[in-house]
């Protein structure tokens, strides 16, 4: 059994054959280097100002967005102020119609929101991927090219639809974001004992986690001694994290693989009074920021936040004035590590930037 996950981290860090579903970043732009082009125009595209249209709109575009926002974390939240903020500042005419979904929502509760916003036809739909999307469906909406697709939270091209990709898939690469937390767990541990609470199984535990894993796994005498899937969820991490520490009480960090198992994590070390056993957090939004400064998390990678619903904005834009080939595949936002060593000067800058239309 061992074997056969060393066997899958190999290939999902690695490679995109063997029935793996989605292309990593590095890999993806290796094989279509043109979009190194339009990806590195395009992030200059988000970080300056915004230029108005320049087109008059007959009518306001209609959006449609879907999300999952009740969550610790302020993503979703952010991502929509951002989007509409930077709409407005580029003067579109639109229309945004937003349905809230849970995190763990059934499977027929999604399919129902999805088929009834296709009903209306919208010019744009804006969607993550999850354990319970509808994937046949989507596929139905990106082969008839009517309504185009955004897909947020997601860096890294599914396979399977080479001749139908999304307008643009958009986010924060979690494969950059996971290394840069396991270099930082390297720099600050010498070889010691360590535990996953990781994303219930899919896509973002496969690119979170699994990629860490792979890079834990080539340094010599990280011994990985646990690695549970959670619900995502503050209750059930802080329960897994109680019988963790319990039945291996000399680890010494604990990755964790979202702000929500972060947050539930460190709670249950503080019930146990085990402050000396550290956790990330994952993303850098409010919640964690406060966490870090009153040590309960000891670092975390801060997503340029707003620069996604920017990048949404730009690309809309950018249809609109018919240059919808100037728009990459993919856009990935900027990173960066935040710890208790960060300077309150420079955190406050990255609050600044990170949350330029949201704050």
């Amino acid at each position: 059994m061992k074997k056969l996950f060393l066997l899958f981290v190999f290939l999902v860090a690695s490679s995109v054959t063997h029935g793996h579903h989605y292309w990593l970043l590095d890999d993806f732009v290796q094989q279509h280097p043109l979009q190194k082009k339009l990806m590195d125009n395009f992030s200059e595209q988000i970080r300056v100002d915004a230029i108005p249209l320049t087109v008059n709109q007959t009518s306001p575009v209609r959006i449609a967005i879907i999300y999952p926002s009740r969550q610790v974390s302020d993503y979703w939240r952010r991502s929509v102020i951002a989007f509409e903020a930077r709409l407005d500042a580029l003067n579109v005419k639109y229309s945004l119609k937003v349905y809230d979904t849970k995190l763990h929502g059934s499977n027929n509760q999604q399919q129902k929101i999805l088929q009834k916003i296709l009903l209306s036809e919208p010019d744009f739909l804006i969607l993550t991927i999850g354990a319970n999307t509808d994937i046949e469906l989507l596929e139905k909406v990106l082969k008839n090219k009517k309504t185009k697709v955004i897909i947020q939270n997601v860096t890294n091209p599914r396979i399977k639809w080479k001749d139908y990709q999304p307008l643009l898939y958009v986010g924060f690469d979690h494969v950059t974001g996971t290394k840069l937390l396991a270099d930082y767990f390297l720099q600050h541990f010498r070889p010691c004992k360590f535990a996953i609470n990781d994303y219930y199984p899919g896509y973002i535990s496969e690119v979170r986690s699994a990629s860490f894993v792979s890079i834990m796994e080539r340094q010599p005498n990280f011994e990985l001694i646990s690695h549970v899937h959670t619900k995502a969820t503050q209750g059930d991490a802080y329960r897994k994290t109680l019988a963790l520490v319990k039945k291996n009480p000399d680890i010494k960090f604990i990755y964790a693989a979202s702000t929500d198992i972060a947050l539930g994590t460190s709670k249950a070390l503080h019930a146990l009074q085990r402050r000396d056993i550290l956790v990330n957090g994952w993303g850098g939004g409010e919640s964690e920021l406060k966490a870090i400064e009153k040590g309960e998390l000891a670092v975390t990678v801060m997503r340029m936040n707003d620069d996604n619903g920017v990048a949404m904005a730009e690309a809309v834009k950018l249809v609109l004035e018919g240059k919808k080939e100037t728009i990459p595949v993919v856009y990935s936002g900027d990173f960066v590590l935040v710890s208790a060593k960060t300077k309150k000067q420079e955190q406050g800058l990255l609050i600044k930037r990170s949350f330029r239309y949201s704050n």
